[in-house]
């Protein structure tokens, strides 16, 4: 083999290794910015699961206050329940006593 045929050879596996430097060092950098893009993903997910875990929270609350609230509806429905026995044992008293006194006027 010839120098000439040699170097022709080197040149060649020159080339490839630069190739093969290029191709890693883009590598690298695919995997930089994949890192990057997982870094701030993981961070969105974060954010979310607490924003979930606040929300979650509210809605427990919102369900006491509904509870809450519909417990104070029924006592109010029994009281008003009781208030209209009152009112109706009133009106029948009255209607009575009018009743009673038309009957011995006539």
């Amino acid at each position: 083999m010839t120098d000439e045929e040699i170097n022709k050879k080197f040149d060649v596996v020159a080339d490839h290794l630069a190739s093969l430097a290029v191709g890693m060092q883009q590598l690298q950098e695919a995997q930089m910015r994949a890192e990057r893009i997982w870094e701030r993903t993981e961070g969105s997910v974060r954010a979310l699961h607490g924003i979930v875990e606040i929300q979650a929270q509210e809605i427990k609350e919102l369900g006491e206050a509904v509870r809450a609230v519909n417990g104070r509806q029924r006592e109010a429905d029994e009281r008003q329940r009781h208030a209209d026995e009152r009112l109706n044992a009133l009106i029948n008293t009255v209607e009575r006593y009018i009743s009673e006194g038309r009957n011995r006027k006539s």
